[in-house]
């Protein structure tokens, strides 16, 4: 019985075989190797990568906690911008974001303006939205891979690879995060299956992946460059590289007209990380320095792999550059750049190795149930498919050990979370739903808390970042009769009517000491080293 399942497996690959020997003049487009019975079990791989993803949403972690101060408190940071960008920043201007940090370009442009619509359909702030959403792509991209592997391959190494990327711990939480990844990469091999056919739809996918994150834009450019070198149709390249760059150009005249740069994103994700502008001057420790070289091996194979991939540009060229170019970024990044000082051990169970470990799984399937068993007599197949999937599931078996990596970042976390909760219920105590509430700009879960759980509207929340103190040189104190009339235009024209100081903020401690007449302290959170002062009218 086991014989008669396994041959049947087996069937759709012999026919496959077949067909490819002889129709050999078959255009490219036109031998896809997928129908509807593919389709189908890409939505079932979708459900169950979908339905483990919503689990450890609500069952592993606490559905508002992300990971807040120690793992994924960017998440409230991207929810932060996609929601004063609706608040505030469209109101300001076209497609204008918003951010109480300055970082509202620094990632790009989709995600926010993707997070503003959700909060506009759903008239929800919850950070479960921006995290269903994530794990909806995710599972989007799971299913995109078994669709790819099987339209070149075979169906035991496109299910091989699902199921490998389905129940991938990594994958699984990080999916569930609320990050900007998942749009991302989902986005990216979205524009790999739908080319050549439909060049279009895919070079309108790999533009707006780039407007996800910096470092998806260059690999977009990488992809498209191996796109143009396969051996599809030639008629189709043209398309695909209009469809391509006229929304890059419009976002890169965008970005130009908000940033005065055309290139923001990638220019300070380079300024800022690998050429330390952002980090520490410390010298790396001895476990940096010792997974450098790691790195440096990465990179090095990963180059080698690339090289190869064009040098033989194979019909799956844009897959193998997506997943090679992935393991070089981070090998370049990590290996030979100052990005080194922020290496930590939980990078290998952090959502930046999520596509890395799904294209190691791509290829570990295609190995095993694609390229070896082609010139393999049936009843070796047999053998060779039973033993696969053996190790497939052992594979997955071993996988499952991540998890307990993942709740020791994760679970501390909890604590964090309450910490916030409990910041926000105080601030909001204070408030007498008046006027404006100046915040420090470097919490964004505790906009979110405030916002969410204590209903104050974006349009109240100013950040210290952009107070006048920030634009002042030297020692705003020392020409106390001018800069003094600045300060206080600003917090009137702001109406700004409750301020919530660091007790490190040296400016503001100086202005309320000096101006005793215009604030009054009421209140000390000494738990957050914070001073509530109200300003008086």
């Amino acid at each position: 019985m086991l014989g008669k399942l396994l041959d049947r497996i087996l069937h759709d690959e012999e026919d496959l075989e077949i067909k490819v020997k002889q129709k050999k003049d078959i255009s490219f487009e036109e031998n896809r190797g997928l129908g509807k019975k593919d389709l189908l079990i890409a939505l079932f791989v979708f459900l169950l990568a979908l339905g483990v993803r919503l689990y450890s949403l609500f069952y592993i972690t606490d559905p508002q906690n992300a990971g807040v101060e120690g793992w994924y408190s960017d998440t409230y940071h991207h929810w932060q911008i996609a929601y004063l960008t609706k608040e505030i920043g469209l109101k300001e201007g076209f497609l204008r974001l918003w951010d109480l940090k300055g970082m509202e370009y620094f990632w790009g442009a989709g995600h926010p303006l993707v997070g503003a619509l959700l909060i506009a359909i759903t008239g929800s702030t919850s950070i479960v939205n921006f995290r269903i959403l994530s794990a909806i792509m995710g599972s989007g991209a799971v299913a995109l891979i078994f669709l790819i592997v099987k339209r070149h391959w075979t169906l035991q190494a496109a299910l091989a690879a699902a199921f490998l990327g389905a129940f991938n711990p990594v994958g699984i939480f990080s999916d569930a995060s609320g990050m900007v990844e998942p749009l991302g990469f989902a986005s990216i091999l979205a524009g790999i299956y739908f080319f050549p056919k439909r060049a279009i739809i895919s070079g309108l996918f790999l533009a707006a992946a780039s407007m996800t994150r910096a470092e998806y834009w260059l690999l977009s450019l990488l992809i498209l460059v191996g796109m143009l070198l396969t051996k599809s149709p030639s008629n189709k390249k043209p398309t695909l590289i209009v469809a391509y760059l006229i929304p890059i150009i419009l976002y890169m005249k965008y970005l130009l007209d908000y940033t005065g740069n055309p290139i923001y994103p990638i220019w300070w994700n380079f300024i800022g990380n690998a050429f330390g502008e952002w980090q520490a001057d410390i010298a790396p420790t001895i476990e940096q320095l010792d997974i450098q070289k790691v790195y440096w091996l990465i990179a090095l194979f990963s180059i080698i792999g690339i090289l190869a991939t064009l040098w033989r540009r194979p019909k799956v060229t844009p897959l193998y550059l997506f997943g090679l170019g992935n393991w070089l970024m981070w090998g370049v990044f990590i290996g030979m750049t100052k990005y080194l000082l922020s290496y930590l051990p939980r990078f290998w169970v952090d959502r930046i190795m999520t596509w890395p470990y799904l294209f190691l799984a791509v290829a570990i399937s295609i190995l095993i149930f694609g390229l070896v068993p082609q010139k393999l007599h049936k009843s070796i197949k047999i053998i060779l498919s039973v033993s696969g999937w053996i190790l497939i599931g052992l594979i997955l078996f071993i996988s499952q050990i991540a998890w307990k990596e993942i709740h020791r970042y994760y679970d501390p976390t909890r604590k964090n979370w309450e910490n916030f909760r409990q910041l926000s219920s105080s601030i909001s105590k204070y408030d007498t739903r008046e006027g404006k509430i100046l915040l420090p700009e470097y919490w964004p879960p505790l906009t979110y808390t405030l916002v969410h759980f204590e209903g104050i509207k974006g349009e109240r929340i100013v950040g210290q970042m952009f107070d006048p103190f920030f634009y002042m040189e030297g020692d705003p104190f020392a020409n106390w009769g001018e800069n003094r009339e600045i300060i206080f235009n600003w917090l009137e024209s702001e109406n700004i009517k409750l301020m919530i100081i660091p007790e490190k903020r040296e400016d503001y401690i100086k202005l309320v000491s000096r101006e005793e007449n215009a604030f009054e302290k009421i209140g000390e959170l000494s738990r957050w080293s914070l001073l509530v002062y109200q300003v008086k009218d």
